[in-house]
Order: C-alpha cells, then sequence, then structure tokens
C-alpha cells in the first residue's frame, strides 16, 4: 500500500521536531515525541518503521493511504540578503487597494484554495522589471502600515505585495514559515536568497512551512 503526508498538509522540521500547517483548518500541531522519529523516517523514504507507528501516524490524518508520494515541500535557499525601502514609494493607493483586496480574501477563503490560486499566478511580461520596484514597493506598504496594523496581517501584506511585484514582471515566492520556543507563523516574500518585502534578520527566525 503507497503512503504520503495527507493532502492538505504541509510540514517542516524545526529543531528536529514535525511541524505541520492544516491548510484547511488554518492550525498548526506536532506529534507526540515519540512519532516524530518515525515520521522523520518515513518521510525520509526508510521502509523499517513499526507498524504501530504507521498506524498511529494514519489514525492522526498525517499520512494517508493512495497517495504514493511523500510531498516534500518546495526547498528555498537560505536568506542573505534583503530589498532596502527606496526613498521614493510606489503609488500607496496601489498598496492601500491591492492589501485591502488581500486582507478581505484571506477571512473569506479557504487557505488551500487562496494559495492554489495564488501559485497559479504568472508575472506580467514587463520589460524594465528592476530592483528599484521592489524597494519602491516596500517603501509603499511601510506608509499603509499603520492602516492595518501588524497583528495577522502578514499574510495578506505578503499576498498584496507579491501580486503587485508579478505586474512588475518579478517572480517572487511567497514563504509561510513556523518557529518554536515560543511559537510563532510568519508570511513574507522571496526571490530566490533575497527577502524582498521584511527585513533579514525577521525572517531567519522561521522555518519555511509552505512556498507558493
Amino acid at each position: 500500500m503507497s503512503l504520503g503526508i495527507r493532502e492538505g498538509l504541509s510540514y517542516c522540521l524545526c529543531d528536529g521536531r514535525p511541524i505541520f500547517m492544516d491548510l484547511d483548518s488554518r492550525r498548526y500541531s506536532t506529534l507526540p515525541a515519540q512519532l516524530c522519529g518515525p515520521f522523520v523516517a518515513f518521510m525520509a523514504g526508510e521502509q523499517a518503521i513499526p507498524q504501530t507507528d504507521v498506524d498511529r501516524l494514519i489514525a492522526l490524518r498525517v499520512i494517508q493511504p493512495g497517495t504514493g508520494t511523500h510531498q516534500p515541500r518546495e526547498i528555498l535557499p537560505l536568506p542573505t540578503h534583503e530589498i532596502m525601502p527606496a526613498r521614493q514609494a510606489s503609488s500607496t493607493v496601489v498598496a492601500l487597494a491591492a492589501q485591502g483586496v488581500a486582507t478581505w480574501q484571506v477571512r473569506s477563503i479557504s487557505l488551500r484554495r487562496l494559495l492554489t490560486d495564488e501559485a497559479a499566478r504568472r508575472p506580467s511580461d514587463h520589460q524594465d522589471a528592476n530592483e528599484q520596484d521592489l524597494g519602491r514597493l516596500r517603501r509603499a506598504f511601510e506608509r499603509i502600515a499603520s492602516l492595518f496594523g501588524e497583528a495577522n496581517e502578514c499574510l495578506p501584506r505578503s499576498l498584496a505585495f507579491r501580486r503587485l511585484a508579478l505586474r512588475y514582471g518579478h517572480r517572487p515566492s511567497l514563504v509561510i514559515g513556523v518557529k518554536i520556543n515560543p511559537f510563532g507563523a510568519h508570511c513574507w516574500v522571496q526571490s530566490g536568497a533575497r527577502v524582498d518585502n521584511d527585513s533579514l534578520e525577521r525572517v531567519r527566525l522561521f522555518t519555511p512551512i509552505h512556498v507558493v
């Protein structure tokens, strides 16, 4: 019987401990300590895993039969630098509208559908795309930050930023990351090893769990 991680579940390892993000419930979880090792071995494709551990992982709805794949998350380079805000901002009205739409979608649409739709977006055919576009975008979103606040706004802010970056012809990734001790989740936009809309110091605290 082929087995794989449950559909709609993303995962990563933080300090060797598996952390899961359920795209349907928007909840994060981990495993009992005694199942962490068997899960890591399972995801590594090892065969000699006790059937009792496999049965427990199935009962916990972490893995499921019939997928035939382990569905590893996309791997991004470790971030090494960031886009600095430009002195001149791009249109704050456009940024405000984009974040307003994204905020409504985050509250109204399932996370799985939202991220699936986001993965299907493609950059425009913009011949003059350059880093200055992103610096001006970052400055624009900094200017409107006080209107939305910081609490729970990293996802809609990053969705809006990425959509406008795509409009300029860039190809950034949307990254959701987690950390433990204490637990926290965060979202940002990254192009290769470059952070586009956040500080390098902050995103280095998080391990990517889902990448679009």
